[in-house]
């Protein structure tokens, strides 16, 4: 199954930036994970659960607090509906609500763990559309 969400300053996940080695505009991120609230649980697709297919117009803008930042960003992926059946279930029990939670990778490539570069803020789901 595919899907595509846009992240723009009404529906923007919000971050606080902790890192004092790495400053958020030289790093490229990714998707981390997928959340999706299906009422009962919440489902999470992680690492090989899904294939990023694009993630463009990347920017960040200031938050309303001190060191935040709101995710701006285009993004495109992929899961097998059928190997994560529960995770499609939430989908359509959440009409497609989800959460994007962004990673980062050094210039190298390197995977920078979140815990040292930030702590979410605010999450707002938000409707991905199937493509």
């Amino acid at each position: 199954m595919k899907c595509q969400i846009t992240f723009n300053d009404e529906n923007a996940s919000t971050i606080e930036w902790i890192s004092d080695e790495y400053k958020i505009s030289e790093l490229e991120p990714f998707i981390n994970s997928i959340h999706c609230d299906g009422g009962e649980n919440i489902e999470e697709l992680y690492g090989d659960d899904f294939n990023q297919l694009s993630f463009d117009g990347f920017k960040t803008t200031e938050g309303d607090d001190e060191n935040t930042f709101k995710l701006l960003f285009n993004c495109k992926f992929e899961f097998d509906e059928k190997n994560f059946s529960d995770f499609k279930t939430a989908l359509n029990n959440s009409s497609n609500q989800i959460e994007i939670k962004v990673g980062f990778k050094n210039k190298s490539g390197e995977i920078i763990d979140n815990d040292d570069l930030y702590e979410g803020h605010s999450d707002i789901p938000s409707e991905a559309q199937i493509l």
